[in-house]
């Protein structure tokens, strides 16, 4: 969600059948500033998310908040490559 100003972001997905998940966020020189979720998730039901969803809350593997600026955040499991841009404010 282009500029996000709420205290997180949430990620939403679904799975068809039972996988390894990692979701990671870059930052604009594509420098890799924190995996949100790396392990082996159940398939959802069709037509159905992931409950909860993965949330980030804007830092990075140390705990520290990300300063203002893009992000981009990779989805992966299996074959399965996604992105989503995240505007940070």
């Amino acid at each position: 969600m282009p500029g996000a100003t709420s205290p997180s972001y949430n990620i939403q997905f679904a799975l068809p059948a039972p996988g390894h998940v990692q979701i990671a966020v870059f930052d604009e020189h594509a420098k890799r500033i924190r995996v949100i979720l790396d392990q082996d998730e159940p398939a959802t039901l069709q037509g159905q998310f992931r409950l909860p969803p993965v949330s980030w809350d804007f830092t990075d593997e140390s705990g520290h908040r990300v300063p203002e600026g893009d992000y981009r955040l990779y989805f992966q499991s299996g074959d399965f490559t996604s992105t989503s841009d995240v505007a940070v404010e």
